[in-house]
């Protein structure tokens, strides 16, 4: 599970900032390999690791995405504080992050012609996660500006 949830944003930002580094060339490196691992077969029931993709209160309360959620908003300050580079290595680590729990969580949305869970692949999971982070930035940014700009901060 993600212990991140009672995190504060600045041990995230610390420790994303550690690890960006050698997330990045790890990603590189082991990409084909988790393609691969995948799994490519339908899904009935999802499990409590899985992101659900699509609208609604049946993916909004799923367990997986309250966890994606809480880990997207522990992440927010530092994307927006970040490089175009840092950004999707951001993204991309919060992926690889659910991927890598035990079960491995997966992005899935669902086939309405079959009722069956697919999972989306890493580029979709990535863009995902990325506009998860933007939501709601222009008021972080703001923000931030205004508690810089602040004497007493």
């Amino acid at each position: 599970d993600f212990e991140l949830l009672g995190c504060t944003k600045r041990t995230i930002k610390s420790f994303l900032r550690l690890t960006l580094i050698y997330s990045a060339d790890t990603m590189k490196k082991s990409s084909q390999k988790k393609k691969a691992q995948l799994p490519k077969d339908s899904v009935k029931t999802p499990h409590d690791n899985d992101v659900l993709c699509g609208r609604g209160v049946t993916t909004n309360k799923h367990v997986g995405n309250e966890k994606f959620r809480s880990l997207v908003t522990c992440n927010k300050e530092l994307y927006v504080t970040s490089t175009k580079k840092e950004k999707m290595n951001i993204s991309k680590s919060i992926v690889e992050a659910v991927r890598s729990l035990n079960p491995p969580g997966r992005f899935l949305e669902k086939d309405s012609a079959t009722d069956l869970w697919m999972d989306i692949g890493d580029k979709k999971a990535v863009e995902k996660t990325s506009q998860a982070l933007r939501d709601g930035a222009a008021s972080l940014r703001k923000q931030l500006s205004e508690d810089l700009s602040d004497p007493l901060f």
